[in-house]
């Protein structure tokens, strides 16, 4: 701002000068006044506009700093049937309502490890306190959100791996359940050589009914003669249980596994480690928990999570269900991993990657579809 009203104060300057050598008439003089006046005359409005579009950036600078001041009373609860600290599913969750927390300076508080018998008490709680947004992570809480949620219409709540919400004031959001587990399913139906997979899900909940159900028809799409069989372990933290499904299976015949159990996870890929099985990733990259890891599917729903809390916040948020998937960027492929990172020829890895580019394009949302 004060070069521009420097160069106009030059301009002024010049042009007096300019005005004072040729006061004898001479033409060539007139000019060269006329020129500098033009120049002064030019400048001027430059650095007006200069000045307001300085004035515009600033005024914006301080509504966005009044309308984040406006979130910093905000409240917001999320409740984690895990640990925050789990390394998967749990932990994105916590990570992102920090996330938005930070943004705009508000409050967040987390319950980690909610049991079952203590869904209703600890949500309830959080409405009691009035807070502004309450996240229950999972599928297992919808039904007890839902029994909340129309005894307090005035707040917001979001229900993840779920495929319905309720009016006015709960969103279910879904993070492309299915269609992960289309494209788990899909390696696993190129991997296997025995022709028959094991899938390990933490507990019966639709998100879960719909992976397993993803996983089935994208192995049987690869080759519809593949077996594919299921265990719950009724748990997200018992790696024990899961290494025991996964030697189970293995007697049966499956030699290809993928396992949604968080923290559990680490026991059904170090089984398969252990007995020279091969395993798919899901939810995150698992090749750090295991060589037996080939390739995972990312299922990134900490960016879902961020952006439903953020618009949840603003009064965005539309009550009902939402899917968000490969199209959003929620679900996709690793590279290659592990002991069998060359497993799969040239060919098959170009079909395993047509499955992705389709799964982006919008194909595999649902059973249906």
């Amino acid at each position: 701002m004060m070069k521009m009203i420097k160069k106009v104060l030059a301009f002024s300057v010049s042009a007096c000068l300019i005005l004072s050598v040729s006061a004898c008439g001479d033409t060539a003089s007139k000019t060269s006044t006329a020129a500098a006046t033009a120049a002064a005359t030019a400048a001027a409005p430059a650095a007006a506009t200069t000045a307001a579009a300085a004035a515009k950036t600033a005024a914006a600078a301080t509504t966005a700093a009044a309308g984040n001041a406006d979130y910093k009373s905000k409240k917001i609860a999320l409740l984690l049937a895990g640990s925050a600290n789990d390394g998967g599913w749990n932990q994105l969750a916590a990570e992102s309502a920090k996330a938005v927390a930070s943004k705009y300076g508000c409050t967040v508080n987390t319950s980690e490890k909610v049991a079952t018998t203590d869904y209703e008490s600890t949500i309830r709680g959080y409405a009691e306190q009035k807070y502004d947004v309450i996240v229950c992570h999972g599928a297992e809480f919808l039904d007890v959100s839902k029994l909340v949620a129309k005894d307090y219409p005035d707040i917001k709540f979001v229900n993840t791996s779920s495929f319905e919400g309720q009016e006015p004031n709960l969103s279910g959001i879904d993070f492309g359940s299915y269609q992960g587990g289309y494209l788990d399913g899909a390696a696993m139906g190129l991997a296997t050589k025995t022709k028959k997979i094991g899938i390990i899900g933490a507990m019966e909940a639709d998100s879960f009914r719909a992976w397993v159900q993803g996983v089935t028809d994208g192995a049987k799409a690869m080759d519809s003669s593949i077996e594919a069989t299921t265990v719950y372990i009724g748990t997200f933290d018992d790696a024990l249980k899961a290494k025991q499904a996964v030697k189970e299976m293995a007697q049966k015949g499956c030699d290809t596994f993928t396992q949604c159990c968080d923290a559990a996870e680490a026991g059904s890929i170090q089984e398969c480690d252990d007995e020279g099985l091969m395993n798919i990733g899901y939810v995150a990259d698992r090749s750090n928990l295991g060589k037996s890891v080939m390739i995972s599917v990312l299922q990134e729903s900490g960016k879902g999570i961020e952006e439903a809390i953020d618009e949840a916040l603003q009064g965005k948020l539309a009550a009902g269900g939402v899917i968000m998937a490969a199209k959003e960027g929620i679900i996709s492929y690793t590279d290659y991993t592990g002991t069998y990172k060359d497993l799969l020829t040239a060919d098959q890895k170009a079909k395993l990657q047509t499955v992705y580019n389709d799964a982006k394009g919008g194909k595999y949302i649902s059973a249906a579809k």
